[in-house]
């Protein structure tokens, strides 16, 4: 039998299109700012290169292709990756008056990946030209815009489709707890990426104009922790210091726990609420999302933080 069950829910690999047997279960892996990755073992041999996908009663879960394959004595281990793998291919870019959506188009043409749900995200961006993996071209421009006032935005493979929404609309439909966790570990910390004095800078025929913005409460709290960078061409230069600093304020706040289920919204760079105890619930970012379908059980691995 090539499809198995596990706590009352049917899974199906395919490869090419034809359904193959699983030998150990199969691992679900996606992570912020990267690819999507399953892993499987198998007693049927696969190309690199095959078309992969699997599916939960029916929906699709991932949707990929090979990029590995292991034979271990008879057996054989795959490892697959999702349409955002090809992000990681560099080229020139060079266009002029585009959204951060039209540049997420452009490289999917240029890598020749279908695209899905593709937002507009409204703010024109003066020129790109860069020479670099289509991800960095795309998240300067997603951060770009975000820095002008324009939101935040998630891009992932949607079953083989590339697609950008907003992360107001990426948010897990589900309140991770202690509660509903086999595992729950919640570290709060101030550090690396946490600034309560943002200055940014920008040089105009080398003089250079100087942006601040800062937190007074938050600095007799835990001292000033300064954060400088340089603005880009399309910056407003206030506007970006106190963007900055509002996206640094606050506790940073990890909480590593495992679920005994699946949940489809749940994926690297999501939002995510968490209850931390005493009603309060807050939002963190998904590190990343590691599920595990296996016969007999499904868990699911989650790295979330606020930062």
């Amino acid at each position: 039998m090539r499809a198995f069950e596990s706590a009352a829910r049917a899974y199906e690999l395919l490869a090419d299109g034809a359904a193959i047997a699983v030998m150990d279960g199969v691992v679900i892996e996606t992570v912020r700012g990267g690819a999507g990755r399953m892993t499987f073992s198998s007693a049927d041999k696969l190309d690199v290169g095959c078309r992969v996908s699997f599916l939960c009663d029916g929906r699709g879960v991932f949707c990929g292709r090979v990029f590995s394959s292991s034979d271990i004595g008879g057996a054989y281990e795959y490892e697959a990756y999702d349409s955002t793998r090809y992000l990681e291919g560099r080229d020139a870019y060079s266009l002029v008056n585009v959204t951060a959506d039209a540049v997420v188009r452009a490289a999917a043409s240029m890598f020749g990946l279908e695209c899905g749900a593709i937002c507009d995200t409204g703010y024109v961006i003066g020129s790109v030209a860069d020479e670099a993996s289509a991800r960095a071209v795309i998240e300067n421009a997603l951060e770009m815009t975000a820095d002008a006032g324009f939101g935040r935005y998630l891009l992932y493979d949607d079953f083989g489709r590339l697609s950008l929404v907003p992360l107001s609309e990426a948010k897990a439909d589900l309140t991770v707890s202690a509660g509903m966790s086999l595992r729950f570990e919640m570290t709060k910390e101030i550090g690396g990426d946490h600034f309560n004095y943002a200055t940014v800078v920008r040089y105009v025929d080398d003089v250079r104009r100087i942006y601040t913005a800062e937190d007074a409460d938050d600095i007799e709290k835990y001292g000033r922790l300064s954060y400088l960078r340089r603005l880009r061409t399309s910056e407003y230069g206030q506007l970006a210091a106190d963007a900055e600093l509002s996206s640094h304020l606050g506790d940073a706040v990890t909480v590593k726990c495992t679920l005994p289920f699946s949940n489809g919204s749940l994926r690297g760079g999501a939002p995510v609420d968490v209850d931390t105890g005493g009603g309060k619930i807050l939002t963190a970012s998904c590190v990343r999302c590691r599920t595990t379908y296996s016969v007999g059980e499904v868990t699911t691995e989650l790295t979330l933080s606020t930062v």
